[in-house]
């Protein structure tokens, strides 16, 4: 996203602006991956995706990173797993249990999921994304989770890997 401002929101809309290009990519380049998924399963994980590269940041505490350590990670995360109706996310933080991600995106997460979680498809999907959590418990995931779940773990990948993603 070109622009010669450095603050959060600016680099929230870059993120945005990436993610859509890279989600695009993503099923132009995967067709074996995508055959089994109608146009509402694209839609509906495009739409979860870009949210969450739009929201990714929204839990920064003022001064970024440094205001980090005032937040209760185990707390949050309790609370975000409690937010989230799916039973696989569930198993894989065991119930919150298991804290995943830095504490801002898990603020984040929670956050846009309690103020804009009817705008948002698939809140364990959304978060999972945010805090970069892979499926594991695939046995317990949904069917539609299920059907999805190339083109989800790749996203989660695009925007939160320790190489390179849209947010970096």
């Amino acid at each position: 996203y070109p622009s010669a401002l450095h603050n959060r929101f600016t680099h929230s809309l870059g993120v945005f602006w990436l993610g859509n290009i890279a989600f695009e990519a993503l099923l132009n380049n995967s067709p074996k991956e995508t055959k089994a998924l109608s146009k509402k399963d694209k839609e509906d994980t495009r739409r979860t995706f870009i949210m969450a590269c739009l929201c990714h940041d929204l839990g920064h505490s003022p001064f970024s990173h440094t205001g980090e350590k005032f937040y209760d990670a185990p707390k949050i995360s309790k609370e975000l797993s409690a937010s989230i109706a799916n039973k696989c996310y569930k198993l894989d933080t065991k119930n919150g249990q298991t804290v995943v991600g830095k504490q801002h995106e898990i603020m984040s997460a929670l956050l846009s999921i309690n103020k804009f979680g009817a705008l948002i498809p698939d809140h364990a999907f959304f978060a999972r994304c945010i805090i970069g959590l892979k499926y594991e418990n695939i046995n317990k995931a949904t069917k539609i989770e299920k059907r999805r779940l190339p083109i989800y773990q790749s996203c989660i990948e695009l925007l939160n890997s320790n190489i390179i993603d849209v947010d970096k």
